[in-house]
Parts: structure tokens; C-alpha cells; sequence
């Protein structure tokens, strides 16, 4: 199973938590096994969304991986280039 391409949400929306909960389980794990060191997001419409995905992250930013938030993809994309 390789590593999932990044999708579009609508704006108000956040991941699943089943789906959360499998990136947690399974996803991250073989993605900094693999190296990935930097991961950028871009915020949810969605108080509640954006919490919740602010909580799963902090997990991952234990891990050594790098998080940072953007508003949007532009400023994600050019981030993670840098």
C-alpha cells in the first residue's frame, strides 16, 4: 500500500475520524519511516475541524516531524519547498 496523494476538502470540513484515525495508525508511521520531515496544512473553515486536526498533529510534531499551518495551498506549497 503506498502513501495516499493529499485530496481537497470542502472548507468546513475535516477529515473523518475513522480517517484520522487510520492516518494516525498507519499513514504517518510509514511516511516518517520513509523520511518525511515536513508536513503543511492548510486550515479548515471549521472551528471544530481545525481543533481537531490541531490535536492529531501534535501527536505527529512529537515524532520529529515538522507542522505549520497555512491558510492557504500557496503558502503551504511554498513553505514546503523552502
Amino acid at each position: 500500500m503506498g502513501l495516499p496523494s493529499p485530496r481537497r476538502l470542502p472548507p468546513t470540513e475535516g477529515p473523518h475520524p475513522k480517517d484520522q484515525d487510520r492516518a494516525n495508525r498507519e499513514w504517518l508511521p510509514r511516511a516518517l519511516s520513509i523520511g518525511l520531515k515536513r508536513f503543511a496544512i492548510v486550515v479548515p473553515a471549521s472551528v471544530v475541524a481545525d481543533m481537531n486536526l490541531r490535536d492529531s498533529m501534535e501527536k505527529a510534531s512529537g515524532a520529529g516531524l515538522d507542522v505549520e499551518y497555512f491558510a492557504t495551498v500557496e503558502e503551504a506549497r511554498d513553505w514546503v519547498v523552502a
